[in-house]
C-alpha cells in the first residue's frame, strides 16, 4: 500500500475526525505530506505559541506559488490549516493526532546504521537536559518505531540512537529521537528490498494499526509523564519496550 492510500485509509480510525470532511482532511494532509518539511514548521510554530505559519510551495515553473498556512487560536482551541483553497478546522487534540498521522504516513523511515545530526531546538526539555552534547554531535540509529511504556498510553519513538562513534556501549546511553528532531542525515544506512519492505509493511503499518502516538505529538498534560520516561530511558541501558 502506498503512503497516500495508507493515509486515506487510516484517517477515520486514527484521528477520530467526527463531522470533519474526510476529503478535505485528505487533501490538506497529502499536501503537507508531499512537502514534509512544512510539518516541522507547523509544529514549531505551534510549540512557540505563534499565531500564524506559512510555507511557500513553489510551482514547477517557478512563477506561481501556493502556500500551506496554519493559524493558531489557542484561546478558543481552534487551529486552521489551509492550502490550495481547502481548509480544515481542528481542536488542539485533533491537530496533534492529524500531524502525527501525516508524519507516520509520509516521513521516511531511515535504515538502521544511519548517522544523523539533531535540531537541538526541537528536543523536549528533558532530552536537552540529558543530552549534554554540542549542536554538532552525531548519532547512529540502532532502533526504529520502538514502543515506549508509560502512563500516557500506547506510544512510540521514531528512533533509538547512540552517540557517534561510540555505538552500543555501556558508556553510551540510548537517546530517543523523533522525526522532528532530525536536522540532517549525515549518512544513510544500508538498504535493500527486504529493508524497505520491512520498514513500510511492518514498522509503519504496525504503529498505525495500534494507533500508536509519537512522543512528539502529545498533549500538554501528558508531557510530564513523557519527560519522566525519557529521563528514565536515557539514564539506563535497559530494554526500551
Amino acid at each position: 500500500m502506498n503512503n497516500v492510500a495508507l493515509f486515506n485509509e487510516s484517517l477515520k480510525h486514527y484521528v477520530n475526525v467526527g463531522d470533519i470532511s474526510l476529503d478535505e482532511l485528505s487533501r490538506v494532509g497529502k499536501r503537507i505530506g508531499s512537502h514534509i518539511e512544512s510539518l516541522k514548521g507547523i509544529y514549531r510554530s505551534y510549540s512557540n505559541q505563534e499565531k500564524r505559519y506559512e510555507f511557500e510551495v513553489k510551482s514547477f515553473f517557478g512563477n506561481d506559488h501556493e502556500a500551506i498556512e496554519a493559524t493558531f487560536d489557542f484561546e478558543n482551541d481552534e487551529i486552521i490549516i489551509s492550502t490550495s483553497g481547502v481548509e480544515v478546522k481542528l481542536t488542539q487534540t485533533l491537530f496533534l493526532k492529524y500531524l502525527n498521522l501525516i508524519d507516520l504516513c509520509f516521513s521516511k523511515i531511515l535504515p538502521i546504521g544511519s548517522v544523523i545530526q539533531l535540531d537541538v531546538d526541537m528536543m523536549p526539555e528533558a532530552f536537552r537536559k540529558s543530552f549534554g552534547g554540542s549542536r554538532e554531535s552525531m548519532f547512529t540509529i540502532s532502533g526504529r518505531k520502538v514502543s515506549v511504556q508509560g502512563k500516557f498510553g500506547a506510544c512510540y519513538v521514531d528512533y533509538v540512537a547512540r552517540l557517534f562513534p561510540m555505538g552500543e556501549s555501556e558508556l553510551a546511553q540510548p537517546f530517543l529521537i523523533s522525526n522532528l528532531m532530525v536536522k540532517q542525515v549525515i549518512h544513510e544506512g544500508f538498504s535493500n528490498e527486504l529493508e524497505v519492505a520491512f520498514a513500510e509493511n511492518v514498522l509503519r503499518q504496525d504503529v498505525i494499526h495500534r494507533k500508536g502516538r509519537s512522543l512528539s505529538f502529545l498533549l500538554e498534560d501528558e508531557v510530564k509523564a513523557v519527560e519522566e520516561a525519557i529521563l528514565h530511558m536515557t539514564n539506563t541501558t535497559g530494554e526500551t519496550s
